[in-house]
């Protein structure tokens, strides 16, 4: 399975599905569970994972970015 729209259509699908089952739990869960506290504890601990996400991207992008200019310094470039 090596088909990229296909595969963004299934992680589309999980996304959405994860955010509509998110809207059902929410009217199921008790109301100091919704307070402002609650509230700005996701909203840090999202910040956070982001945060993460990125620096963990900017470390593979600067990986790939060396590894591509060691081949080429080096005139390996077809490998």
């Amino acid at each position: 399975m090596n088909n990229p729209p296909i595969i963004g259509l299934i992680v589309l699908a999980v996304i959405l599905a994860g955010a509509f089952a998110g809207m059902k739990v929410r009217d199921l869960l008790a109301k100091h569970h919704l307070s402002d506290e609650t509230k700005n504890l996701v909203s840090v601990s999202t910040a956070v994972v982001a945060t993460v996400s990125a620096l963990v991207l900017g470390l593979l992008i600067s990986n790939a970015n060396t590894s591509f200019t060691r081949l080429r310094r080096n005139g390996s470039g077809s490998d």
